[in-house]
C-alpha cells in the first residue's frame, strides 16, 4: 500500500472598483481629468492572492494475482520423460537379431579370452621325495638348446617357493615360441646330491611392460601358416589376436608399433603388414597409424611385437 501527498497551489484573481480622492481642481484640469477619469474607469486592475493548500490524499494499490494450475504447466515436461523410457532401444526390439549383431561387432571387448600370459610366468614348488632334510638347493632354467637361462639358488630345510617373473640373468625376457624346462639339485644334510627334472614348457604369447612401452609378443611359429610366398594368419590364433586388440583398446589413442622378426627381412616386413592391418580392423584406426618393422633374427627367437608407447 502506499501514500501519496499533494500540495495545491491555489491562485485567486479579482477585479477592484477604482477609489476616487477629492480634490481642488482648475476648471481646465478638471475636464482633462474627468476625462482621464473616465477612461480609466472602464480599465480594471488585477489583484492575485497566493497560498498553498496541503491534504493527504490516501490511495490504495491492489496485489497482482495470476491464477495458474500448476501441473498443466508441468505436464508436458512430464510427458517427454514418459516417452523417453517407454520408448524401447530398437536394437532390442529383436533379441536373436541385436545380440548377434553386438557379439559380432569387432568394437566389443572379450574379457574371457586368456591366452595371453603375463608376469610372472611361472612359479616352481619342488616336491621332495620321502622326509629328506635339505642343506642346499639350486633350480635351473634351461632353453631349447640346454644352456642355462636363469638361476636361482638357496638354503636350509624351508618351503621352497620359486617365483620366475620370465626374464635372465641379463635382464632379457624370454623368447615366445622357445622351449623352457627346469632342473632342481638339491642336497641333503647327509651330503647326498639328488636331482628332479622338470616338464618342458613354452610361452607362445607374452605381454610384459619395458621402459619404452608394453610389449605383446607373439611367437611367429603359433602365429603365421608356413607357406612359401603368401603370409597367412592362423586361424586359431584369432582369439589371442582378439585378446591382444582389447588390450590395446586400454591405451586408446596412443601410439602403436609392430616389429616383426623372421628368416628374412622382407618377410620380416610381410608380417609386421599383415599384422597391423589385423589390428586397425578391429581398432578401427587407420593402417598408416601403426609404424612397422622388420628384421632378421635366427629361428627360435622369430616372432612379432605389437608395442604400445605408453611411456
Amino acid at each position: 500500500m502506499r501514500f501519496y501527498i499533494a500540495t495545491l497551489l491555489l491562485t485567486l484573481t479579482f477585479s477592484l472598483p477604482p477609489v476616487c480622492l477629492a480634490q481642488e481642481t482648475k476648471p481646465d484640469e478638471t475636464i482633462n481629468k474627468g476625462a482621464a477619469s473616465q477612461a480609466k474607469s472602464e480599465e480594471l486592475e488585477d489583484v492575485t492572492i497566493k497560498g498553498t493548500i496541503k491534504q493527504e490524499i490516501k490511495t490504495q494499490k491492489p496485489l497482482v494475482r495470476i491464477e495458474e494450475e500448476m501441473i498443466e504447466v508441468d505436464m508436458p515436461a512430464m510427458e517427454t520423460e514418459e516417452q523417453l523410457f517407454s520408448k524401447t532401444p530398437a536394437t532390442l526390439e529383436i533379441w536373436r537379431e541385436a545380440y548377434g549383431h553386438i557379439l559380432s561387432s569387432k568394437q566389443a571387448a572379450f574379457p574371457g579370452y586368456t591366452g595371453l600370459v603375463e608376469t610372472p610366468i611361472a612359479t616352481f614348488q619342488p616336491q621332495i621325495r620321502g622326509e629328506k632334510v635339505i642343506s642346499k638347493w639350486n633350480l635351473v632354467i634351461t632353453d631349447s638348446k640346454g644352456c642355462d637361462f636363469k638361476k636361482f639358488k638357496g638354503s636350509g630345510d624351508q618351503s621352497i617357493v620359486v617365483v620366475w617373473e620370465g626374464y635372465n640373468d641379463k635382464n632379457e625376457i624370454l623368447n615366445v615360441g622357445d622351449m623352457y624346462t627346469y632342473v632342481f639339485n638339491y642336497t641333503d644334510m647327509a651330503g647326498n646330491p639328488h636331482t628332479v627334472v622338470g616338464r618342458p614348457f613354452s610361452v607362445n604369447g607374452l605381454v610384459h611392460q619395458e621402459k619404452n612401452g608394453l610389449f605383446i609378443s607373439i611367437a611367429n611359429k603359433a602365429l603365421f601358416v608356413e607357406e612359401r610366398d603368401q603370409i597367412k594368419i592362423k586361424e586359431d590364433i584369432f582369439p589371442m589376436l582378439k585378446e591382444t586388440a582389447d588390450r590395446i583398446k586400454d591405451y586408446f589413442g596412443l601410439p602403436i608399433s609392430v616389429i616383426a622378426y623372421g628368416d628374412t627381412t622382407a618377410k620380416a616386413l610381410g608380417q609386421a603388414n599383415a599384422m597391423a592391418e589385423y589390428l586397425a580392423n578391429n581398432l578401427i584406426i587407420w593402417v598408416d597409424q601403426i609404424k612397422v618393422a622388420g628384421y632378421q633374427i635366427e629361428q627360435e627367437k622369430q616372432h612379432v611385437d605389437v608395442i604400445v608407447h605408453n611411456r
